[in-house]
């Protein structure tokens, strides 16, 4: 504390003593020695501090025989002598005190700080509060060390407390409760506390500031805020932010607030109002707002101020409850406790851990069900506060070993054991001769005896023994293997003579089946057994019949046992005739006769398809049709095959002949958006429709109801606005005809729609559609007008409402309304715009009037005016005419900052802050107005210009205050209030503080005079009482003590508190007197003296022996040792005690003789010494009890287990051992485990016994009687076999639930209680009952199964033993259960052979099944004899021969004759036998029933044929059957040369006979040439129709003549020698040199013109078929020749470029925005949203479109895998038009990043891919020839040369590898109107040229 405040000191001592005795033990005590009057007050002005001794406390804390204890223990001390409780009172008005509790050692005091624990709590209606300064930040209370030292002036020890006492508050009262004790850890060991004594005074120092108080100078509209505390304790702190300005931090505990806000007048007033959610003062984990309002004392002012409270978030980890199941914890739960341990049984395989929260914001983790393991299972919870403190708690449980001895699984190489007469028994096959004894246990037990075993024949029996896992029982048990006999019965090889088996032989496959041809009569069996002791019998010669044979061979076993093997011989049948022939619904003629073959029918044309019908003599035969549908009209030849089982073939065959068709009938007739008056009808033949007339062309469309008649008049035809007449001509098969007639009339135009809408500059929304009517635009303040521009659909549609558009403020609604051309039908469309408020906020102007303000930046402004100025006049002007300012005007001004905000609000309701920050000055003045003292007088007397003073004061004046007036009231002043006074000067200065921080001091030297008084005002001694009672002027004084006071602390309190005093302090007592003297010394030097005698009892109080006759105790007699143990036998039942004592002036009770019960006895010696302390010694005698068993005799029945004795107990409550004998009486040799068989036994059992009870035995009766079995028997359903059928086995279980082997009789029943018995065991079919009845053995009864079902069912066999078709093999082979099976054909019939597995069964779908060519499904069906239906199909691909591919035609002519070879040879299933060809002069190709030109065997045809000569091939197979026709080839062929007409200067030379490529002469006649020479030199090309194309010299000039032109074109040679080539034209059939449209199939070729044609009656584009490979570094000349019937029309002739893969190379895949190329800097997955590049800084943001807002990566790669370089091309351009892949707008050029509009899902692209932006120049094609213009009506040629790569239409873009030519026609898409209408090209050209 500083020296200008007053301090009232009070204070309690407190005084621990620490003696370490020789036998370690602590002893300590604590005292309170009271000072002066219970009660001390002091006053200062208005200030009152009491301090106040509780009364009901006794004289303060007094422990006896004290020894260290935890904190836990030490903080509930209670009762007098433990506590000391006092009080602090305050009543304050204009000034804050501040008080704190210090602890000082006193000067005689040596046991260090740290041994000691100084315990304060605060008590408010009996309840205690822990003081939080007393506790360390590990939650221990604070040892005195911990402490930091008091800051207190003049002052020492720790400061334990400290607390200010706010001004204003009333009634001010706080308890207080000290504990003291020893740290717990304490070492009485260590040299450091050994011996030492330790005391303390707390002292209560309580200070006031006075100048507080001093002076009211307050403003009466003073608003400000002094300090804000809360709860008494804390205090908030001011801060400086926007949002709050003060602030306080609480721990979690704190849920309630009392706050407290002081203001700085005291006039003042406040209201506190919470801001948060709960609207109190409780406060919320995290931020807690409250608003505190300041209210001046005028009421003329008032301020807000924002409180924010923190409240800590909880640190608890405790828990309320901590369980496992229901066992306990040791230790039990507690907070303080991380570790405990649980015991759970064996049986406990899961425990469930459980605990409850103490918190609602504690989570666990952990809890739930554990499972546990044998022994140690530890499970850990963690506990994690609110804040995120961790506790982890381990809970170890040990789960006990088990006592089974028991067998809880054998294992005998994987066979299962049962349980019989008390053996484990287990039979294994005969090729077992080892096994090996494994895993008997799986409880934890030991066993010996098991592992491998040696096998005889017959019995083997093993000894095993289980010892339990815990080692208490042991039990022994028999295994017995049984190993039986050979059982082998079956065979190792089976063969038969002429006869090859279905399936290869195997040993466990039973039946097998073969087929031998008909002249096999016999067969010879053979097999071998897999055992040489097996017999088997139906070997050698066996005799076939036709059909099936059944042989079996049984195989009988060593052991009896037989197995039957069978195999089903089959011998074919060669019975080929058929039994019956027919049509039906037809009569054949002549009558059927099966030895006649050929026969004759006739049907009408309706019937396309005829049934055939049969059936073949032989069951085994098989029977097929060749095709009986799509029979053509006239005679059609229909073949049945009859083909005996061993292949024997029959053909018979119908001519089915097919009338004409005389039905010329449509089936149906429509017309597009039309429909039909009346609805049509076959008979009704004319029709009205009418259209709408936007409708401009219909589409006819009809069919008829005969497949062969013909229709005219369909298609699409042009409607003119009126009536229209369309006929449709039907002509029938026979010629008939009939004519439809429909009349279309097309209404007049009503289209009053837009065909766009849009406002310049501006996009409207929706994105516009004609059907959408409304419309919207919203734009800036700044946009005062807009253009609306708009285009109707139709043009003689008239538009209103557009143009130019002025904007106000708000909506704007503007209607464009389109009136149709019918001038009645109308639209209305609206735009409404909204032009948005000003948002303007922005000042034009600011300033301070008379001064210059300083910009900070565009909000802030700053000015400084002096001292003086109190008040300025702020201005502001807006930037809009529309925005309002406030906060301009005069502003008064405090002193330091003024803030000054003027604020901009614009139309829109937008808000900008400008700030003026004006400093006023602050005063220089740092005098004093006046300067007083409380005592004494100010020399010289005050003047302000003086700074120096003296006062003198007696010396019991030990405090005087110091006050002071300041001249000016900005000034404040330091030094003044309560200052105490040491003897001698004391200097006290007074700081004067200017408002500007000038600084003037004061000082006042104060003289206190020195103290004479030497008395005692107090003498005390502990456990000492004075006599006589002291008094400060009585100096002698005598006491006595008890022995076991070994020291006494005196304490005395001089009067004058700066007398000096010794002789206090701790005193060491010897038995007897001891003279203690205390001298006093005072401040001037004179002492006086105070004597104490002290008398010490003596106080032994031990034995010098101890012993009982005839034994001994333990442990051995030691006089410090007060406790023995004696243990005697059961017979002694009493005792002599001996002792002697160690002091002859003590007296013994308790010893001689004791008599003693079984068990515990307390013997007793007390020894009382001189002084009457005792001392007890005691003696604890066992006497040992007899044990007692308690056991039951068992009485019971045979289980099948081991039967147990009943569960002994013996009173000492130790182990048993149970011994089992033959006898009843427990006599004779004991058996070896325990007994399982029916038996009269008896049982010992025999307690271990302990060390409370001797081992004690029991013997009872154990008996076993018969058990009775369960028997099971299973229903069963069987097919009746024509024998008996037994019931199914019977099985057994004994009482146990082990299996069991009996033996059974079986006794069949006709009723379904089993009481009307049957005489034999059934065979027919039918529904019977049964029960098995046991045999009684040695252990079980008889006993019998309940009553079961034996049911005999007809039999449901429906499978085929065999199937097959004659001739051909099917897939897979043949197997029972597969139904569906595949075979490939050549045939026009086949036969299906199929056999039952059972004779009861039927089978149909066999026999002579006709095919067509193709898949053909035979459905073969098998119903058994139940009536069960089973279909198997063969699938039957019956394969027609294919064509062979041909070579050696040419479309050249040619003067020698061709060869017309086969390339590809055709197949056939039966193979090729010839090829027949077909020569025509027509391309039309024949058909199936074209009659062949002629045969080839070698494929090879010589076409001698003058002219055109077209040739096709078909196969012949060996069968007969013959492919379709191949495709043809041409051969053009001109033996006599070709008569050529050479045009040349205006002569023709005729009949001149040249070949291709070859010079020629040309007649002497050719003078006129003028050429140099006769000969004509170059290329000739010789063409179909006899024209020639050629170049040569004309009077000096070239000239080149085409093929087709009529002119040569002739161009100029300098030096006369012709250079420019003839090219060869690329472009296929671009002359129409193929007569036809061949590569033109898009265009109609007219042979009368040479032209292609095609139909522009709307938007056309067409292309031809083949693609041209070009080289793009070479040059090419593209021309044709076109024209058009429309005119005015948009019209686009060019190439289609294409890739190497001829994919189309549109624009896209090779433009992109300049300077765009940059890097992917992330990879880009499928759902990403954002792409990040290197760079988009030549990103193009101009303007928004799908193309611009796309992305071309250059990461493409052709089908070979060549990767195309950057900036070239790539077909890898992301660019969706709805919506766009990205907005420009999205394009953030500060970070490189892309914000897409929908997530990522072309797949993944690595990081590091190369990209651009993509450009939406150009289009798909490129159109060199025609680009948007009208074509001519007449024939016009049109010409460019293509070369080279770039962006222009003449040329190529980059990875062009091939182009097509490519029109698009009549772009804008007007009908015509006429019904059709073409543009016609010719001479189409692409030729490379150098």
């Amino acid at each position: 504390m500083k020296n200008k405040k007053r301090s009232l000191i009070i204070s309690f001592l407190v005084i621990l003593s620490v003696l370490l005795v020789t036998l370690g033990v602590s002893v300590s005590f604590f005292s309170y020695m009271k000072k002066g009057e219970k009660e001390n007050s002091i006053k200062l002005g208005s200030i009152t501090f009491k301090y106040t001794e509780n009364e009901n406390v006794g004289n303060g804390i007094t422990i006896t025989d004290a020894l260290p204890i935890s904190d836990d223990e030490g903080k509930i001390q209670s009762g007098e002598g433990k506590v000391f409780d006092f009080k602090v009172e305050s009543n304050l008005s204009r000034s804050d005190l501040e008080y704190e509790i210090v602890a000082e050692p006193i000067s005689n005091s040596n046991l260090p700080l740290d041994a000691m624990k100084l315990y304060l709590t605060s008590i408010d209606d009996d309840k205690e509060e822990e003081i939080e300064s007393t506790i360390n930040e590990n939650g221990k209370v604070k040892t005195l060390d911990e402490y930091s030292d008091t800051t207190i002036k003049n002052a020492t020890g720790k400061t334990i407390y400290q607390e200010t006492i706010l001004r204003n508050t009333k009634g001010y009262i706080k308890n207080f409760r000290a504990r003291m004790w020893l740290r717990e850890d304490l070492d009485w060991t260590d040299e450091k506390y050994m011996g030492k004594s330790g005391a303390i005074r707390i002292n209560v120092y309580a200070n006031s500031d006075h100048s507080m108080a001093s002076t009211d100078t307050a403003s009466p509209d003073d608003i400000r805020i002094e300090r804000v505390t809360a709860n008494k304790k804390y205090l908030f702190t001011s801060v400086t932010n926007e949002e709050y300005q003060y602030e306080l931090t609480v721990p979690n505990e704190v849920a309630n607030l009392d706050i407290s806000v002081i203001p700085s007048s005291t006039e003042a007033t406040v209201e506190i109002t919470s801001l948060s959610k709960n609207r109190s003062y409780g406060l919320m984990v995290g931020d807690n707002f409250f608003n505190a309002k300041v209210i001046s004392a005028n009421k003329e002012k008032s301020q807000n101020y924002i409180l924010k409270v923190t409240r800590e978030k909880s640190s608890n980890t405790g828990l309320s409850s901590l369980t496992v199941d229901s066992y306990s914890l040791t230790p039990a739960y507690s907070d303080n406790v991380n570790n405990y341990q649980v015991t759970v049984p064996y049986e406990i395989e899961t425990v469930t851990v459980n605990a409850t929260r103490q918190e609602e914001t504690e989570t666990i983790k952990g809890l739930g069900n554990k499972n546990l393991a044998i022994g140690t299972n530890e499970v850990e919870l963690e506990i994690k506060a609110e804040d995120g403190t961790i506790r982890k708690i381990v809970i170890t449980i040990e789960r006990q070993k088990s006592d089974n001895a028991g067998i809880e699984n054998v294992e005998v190489n994987g066979y299962t054991l049962s349980l019989v007469d008390g053996i484990y028994q287990v039979v294994v096959p005969y090729n077992v001769t080892k096994v090996t004894l494994a895993n008997v246990t799986t409880t934890g037990a030991t066993v010996t005896g098991i592992g491998e075993k040696e096998l005889k024949v017959g019995n083997n029996d093993y000894s095993v023994e289980v010892t339990s896992a815990s080692g208490k029982v042991k039990t022994k048990y028999v295994i017995r293997v049984v190993r039986e006999k050979d059982t082998d019965n079956t065979l190792m090889s089976l063969s038969l003579t002429s006869c090859s088996l279905d399936k290869t032989f195997a040993s466990d496959t039973l039946e097998y089946s073969c087929t031998v041809e008909n002249n096999i009569t016999e067969t010879t069996i053979s097999a071998t057994a897999n055992s040489s002791v097996a017999s088997i019998t139906g070997l050698g010669k066996k005799t076939l019949v036709v059909g099936d044979n059944r042989l079996e061979i049984i195989v009988t076993a060593q052991n009896g046992v037989t197995k039957t093997y069978q195999v089903v011989v089959h011998r074919k049948s060669n019975d080929a005739n058929l039994n019956s022939l027919s049509v039906t619904g037809y009569t054949i003629s002549p009558v059927f006769n099966s030895s006649t073959t050929s026969y004759t029918v006739s049907i009408p044309y309706t019937v396309t398809e005829v049934e055939v019908v049969a059936t073949a003599n032989s069951q085994l035969a098989n029977a097929t049709l060749t095709n009986t549908n799509n029979l053509t009209v006239g005679e059609n030849l229909v073949k049945v095959t009859v083909t005996a089982e061993d292949g024997t073939i029959k053909v018979y065959q119908i001519i089915v002949t097919r009338r004409q068709d005389t039905n010329n009938n449509l089936n149906n007739l429509s017309l597009t958006n039309c429909t039909l008056s009346p609805s049509f009808s076959s008979s009704t033949t004319s029709y009205t429709c009418t259209v709408e007339n936007s409708v401009t062309s219909t589409t006819v469309t009809a069919s008829t109801e005969s497949s062969v008649a013909s229709i005219e008049g369909t298609g699409t035809k042009n409607l003119s606005v009126g009536t229209n007449t369309i006929k449709v001509n039907v002509t029938a098969q026979n010629g008939s005809v009939k004519t439809y007639t429909v009349v279309v009339t097309r209404k007049p135009n009503s289209d009053a729609t837009l065909k766009s809408l849009g406002v310049t500059n501006k996009t409207i929304t929706p994105t516009f559609d004609k059907d959408t009517l409304l419309y919207t635009l919203t734009v800036p303040y700044s946009v005062d007008n807009i253009t609306i521009t708009g285009v109707a659909t139709q043009g003689v549609s008239s538009v209103t409402g557009l143009g130019s558009k002025v904007l106000v403020v708000g909506e704007n609604s503007f209607d464009i309304k389109v009136t149709a051309e019918d001038k009645t039908t109308t639209k209305t469309y609206n735009i409404t715009v909204t032009r948005q408020k000003d948002t303007n906020t922005s000042l034009k102007s600011i300033g301070v009037t008379g001064y210059d303000i300083v910009k900070v930046d565009n909000n802030n402004y700053t000015l400084t005016v002096e001292n003086n100025v109190t008040n300025v006049e702020v201005t502001a002007t807006a930037a809009s005419s529309v925005a309002i300012v406030t906060g301009t005007g005069k502003k008064t001004l405090n002193v330091g900052e003024n803030m000054i905000k003027v604020i901009v609000t614009s139309q829109s309701g937008s808000v900008s802050t400008y700030n003026v920050k004006v400093t006023r000055k602050a005063s220089s003045d740092a005098t004093l107005k006046s300067l007083t003292v409380s005592s004494g007088t100010l020399s010289p007397t005050f003047s302000a210009s003086t700074t120096s003073y003296t006062v003198s004061v007696p010396y019991s004046v030990t405090s005087l205050t110091v006050g002071a007036i300041v001249n000016n009231s900005e000034a404040s002043v330091t030094g003044t209030g309560s200052k105490n006074l040491s003897v001698g000067d004391n200097k006290i200065n007074v700081v004067v503080t200017a408002g500007d921080k000038t600084t003037k001091t004061y000082t006042i030297t104060v003289t206190r005079e020195k103290d004479t008084v030497n008395t005692l005002k107090s003498l005390s001694l502990t456990d000492c009482t004075l006599s006589p009672t002291f008094s400060s002027s009585t100096t002698s004084y005598t006491c006595t003590v008890a022995n076991s006071v070994t020291t006494t602390t005196v304490a005395a309190g001089a009067t004058s508190s700066v007398a000096t005093l010794t002789g206090t302090g701790s005193k060491t007592l010897n038995v007897g007197d001891n003279t203690l003297n205390i001298v006093v010394t005072s401040q001037s030097g004179s002492t006086k003296t105070y004597s104490v005698k002290v008398h010490r009892k003596s106080n032994d109080a031990n034995l010098s022996s101890l012993s009982v006759s005839n034994y001994t105790i333990s442990p051995a007699f030691s006089a410090s040792t007060t406790s023995y143990t004696l243990t005697v036998p059961n017979a002694t039942s009493s005792i002599t005690v001996n002792a002697s004592k160690s002091n002859t002036y003590a007296s013994i009770s308790g010893t001689g003789s004791k008599t003693l019960n079984v068990g515990s006895n307390t013997i007793k010696v007390t020894v009382t010494a001189e002084d009457g302390n005792t001392k007890a010694y005691t003696i604890t005698v066992k006497r040992k009890g007899v044990d007692t068993i308690t056991l039951s005799a068992k009485n019971t029945t045979y289980t099948g287990s081991m039967v147990a004795a009943n569960t002994a107990s013996a009173t000492s409550g130790t182990s048993i051992t149970y011994t089992y004998y033959s006898t009843t009486n427990c006599s004779g040799t004991a058996l070896s485990g325990v007994p399982t068989n029916v038996g009269n036994y008896s049982v010992k059992a025999v307690s271990s016994g302990n060390g409370d009870y001797e081992a004690g035995s029991k013997c009872v009766t154990h008996t076993i009687t018969k058990g009775t079995p369960t028997i099971s028997l299973t229903a069963k359903t069987v097919e009746a076999t024509g024998s008996a059928i037994a019931a199914n086995a019977a099985t057994a279980k004994n009482p146990n639930g082990s299996a069991v082997t009996l033996t059974y009789s079986y006794t069949y029943y006709s009723n379904n209680t089993c009481t009307t018995a049957l005489s034999s065991t059934p065979s027919t079919a039918g529904t019977y009952y049964v029960k098995a009845t046991s045999t009684a053995t040695t252990n079980l009864n008889s006993a019998s199964s309940s009553c079961v079902t034996h049911t005999i069912n007809k039999n449901t066999n429906n499978n085929l033993s065999s199937l097959s078709i004659s001739g051909y093999s099917i897939s897979p082979s043949f197997a029972a259960g597969t139904t569906a099976y595949t075979a490939t054909t050549e045939a026009s019939s086949v036969t299906v052979n199929a056999k039952t597995a059972t004779s009861l069964a039927t089978v149909t779908g066999t026999g002579s099944k006709t095919l067509s060519w193709g898949s053909n499904a035979l459905n073969i069906i098998v119903t058994s004899q139940s009536g069960a239906v089973k279909t198997y199909k063969i699938t039957v691909n019956n394969k027609r021969p294919t064509a062979p591919s041909l070579t050696g035609g040419s479309d050249n002519w040619v003067s020698t004759a061709p060869t017309i070879k086969v390339s590809s040879a055709g197949t056939a299933i039966s193979g090729v036998k010839e090829y027949e060809y077909y020569k025509s002069t027509s391309s039309t190709a024949p058909t199936d029933s074209t009659t062949a030109t002629g045969t080839t065997t070698t494929g090879e045809v010589t076409i001698s044929d003058e002219g055109t000569t077209y040739i096709w091939y078909r196969t012949v197979s060996n069968n007969g059957f013959k492919s379709a026709w191949s495709s043809f080839q041409v051969t053009n062929l001109d033996t006599s040369g070709v008569k050529a007409i050479i045009v040349a200067a205006n002569n023709y030379y005729n009949n001149h006979s040249i070949t291709a490529t070859t010079a020629f002469t040309l007649p002497s006649s050719n003078s006129t040439l003028g050429l140099t020479s006769n000969t004509l030199s170059g290329t000739v090309y010789i063409k179909k129709d006899g024209k020639v194309a050629f170049q040569g010299l004309n009077n000096g000039k070239c000239q080149v003549k085409r093929y087709s032109e009529t002119e040569p074109e002739v161009f100029t040679n300098n030096n006369s020698i012709c250079i420019k080539p003839i090219y060869k034209n690329l472009v296929k059939n671009g002359y129409g040199e193929y007569g036809n449209n061949t590569n033109f199939s898009n265009f109609t070729y007219n042979t009368a013109t040479n032209d292609f044609k095609i139909n522009v009656s709307k938007l056309t584009r067409v292309s031809t078929d083949y693609y041209i490979p070009i080289d793009s570094s070479k040059k090419y000349n593209y021309s044709m020749e076109a024209y058009t019937q429309l005119s005015n029309e948009e019209n686009y002739i060019g190439l289609e470029l294409n890739d190497i893969d001829k994919l189309v190379i549109d624009n896209h895949f090779t433009s992109f925005v300049s300077n765009t190329l940059t890097t992917l800097a992330k990879d880009l997955n499928n759902g990403d949203t954002v792409i990040y590049l290197d760079s988009t800084l030549n990103w193009d943001l101009s303007y928004n479109s799908y193309f611009r807002s796309g992305l071309i990566f250059w990461n493409y790669s052709d089908s070979n895998g060549y990767h195309y370089p950057e900036l070239t091309y790539s077909r890898n351009v992301f660019s969706p038009t709805s919506p766009f892949l990205y907005n420009l707008s999205n394009v953030n050029k500060n970070n490189n990043t892309i914000i897409l509009n929908n997530a990522w899902t072309y797949g993944t692209i690595k990081k590091g891919t190369k990209l651009s932006q993509s450009s939406d120049n150009g289009g798909t094609y490129k159109y060199p020839l025609v680009f948007g213009q009208s074509l001519s009506n007449t024939s016009k040629k049109y010409s460019s040369i293509i070369s080279n790569i770039d962006s222009n239409e003449n040329n190529f873009r980059y990875a062009t590898k091939y182009v097509r030519v490519i029109l698009l026609l009549n772009y804008s898409s007007t009908f015509s109107s006429i019904d059709t209408q073409y543009t016609f090209v010719k001479n189409i050209i692409f030729e490379e040229i150098d």
